[in-house]
């Protein structure tokens, strides 16, 4: 832990050093990053490389004070909690922050040459890896996708998000809308109720972000429906307060305690007289939505769980 929180301070001053000398070019549409494998066809540059001479001044100015800029932050600050998160899948602490793993696909930009996440969410985070088309995309002059440097962008790696207005959604669902239920089992939010129309119009940050300012079309939210579609259902949810009784798939090989649920309470015996005692309301989670597929072994074990926490919290 206390080599973490080294990291976490290093890992700042390196975030502050990035800014003062132009940050890479931060077009963070959404959290979703391109994750960092040994199959990834391009490489992934990282912060300094596209804010040259009049290369995305403007979009530098405009990230430094975006939320997308401080994702990694979020985690350095909330170590217990992300760290529990990690756990739930699979993920030990001592790896928290190692690229490509599921934390860092969303909270970072893996980059190809260092083996721990060091930036928040960037260009390359939604754009793509800029390996391939930072060179073409410089060709010719002005904005648009007739561009040839837009076509030739595309054609090396970059993310169409001018002609495909559902590619957007896509990145924005691929991080704001969270379906894996070990994630969520352990609190983790959903982002069902991610506000869509309203982001979108934040993240363009017209005009220094976008060049335009977002039309109707920008903002169907139609398309953010259809993607979440698309990545999948959510499923029960359990309670949050029970989450340590499930554990990730893969072998426990974590250095934190396995803890057991509480004993069921005993019955009383037949001969024995107790004093009723008053309890008053009980603060629980809400009730998740129930539909025809809801798996009944999910509802069995929400139910099973529901009654332990409502005895944990009335004995």
């Amino acid at each position: 832990m206390d080599g973490i929180r080294r990291r976490k301070n290093s890992g700042t001053d390196r975030k502050e050093a990035g800014v003062s000398k132009g940050l890479f070019c931060y077009v963070g549409l959404a959290v979703c990053v391109v994750q960092v494998s040994f199959g990834q066809k391009y490489e992934t540059l990282g912060v300094g490389s596209c804010v040259t001479g009049d290369c995305h001044a403007s979009e530098n100015n405009w990230y430094k004070n975006d939320p997308h800029k401080n994702t990694l932050r979020t985690i350095d600050d909330n170590l217990e909690t992300s760290n529990g998160y990690a756990r739930a899948v699979g993920i030990q602490s001592k790896d928290l922050y190692k690229t490509g793993n599921l934390c860092m696909a969303c909270h970072a930009t893996s980059t190809s040459r260092s083996k721990e996440a060091e930036d928040g969410v960037s260009c390359e985070s939604c754009h793509g890896a800029g390996g391939g088309y930072k060179e073409p995309h410089q060709d010719g002059k002005g904005g648009g996708p007739g561009r040839p440097g837009y076509v030739k962008g595309v054609a090396s790696g970059m993310a169409d998000f001018r002609k495909n207005k559902q590619l957007v959604a896509n990145t924005c669902v691929g991080c704001h809308y969270i379906t894996n239920d070990a994630l969520r089992t352990a609190g983790h939010k959903s982002g069902d109720d991610f506000k869509y129309q309203a982001k979108i119009a934040k993240v363009a940050g017209y005009p220094n972000h976008w060049k335009r300012e977002p039309g109707e079309d920008d903002k169907v939210k139609a398309r953010f429906e259809n993607a979440k579609k698309e990545k999948g259902p959510l499923a029960v949810v359990l309670p949050t307060a029970s989450r340590t009784v499930q554990q990730p798939s893969v072998a426990q090989t974590d250095d934190s305690p396995v803890t057991r649920p509480p004993s069921p309470p005993r019955p009383v015996a037949a001969n024995r007289v107790t004093t009723p005692v008053s309890i008053g309301p009980v603060d629980l989670p809400p009730f998740p939505a129930v539909t025809d597929s809801t798996r009944l072994d999910s509802l069995l074990l929400f139910l099973k769980l529901r009654l332990e926490l409502l005895y944990e919290k009335t004995r």
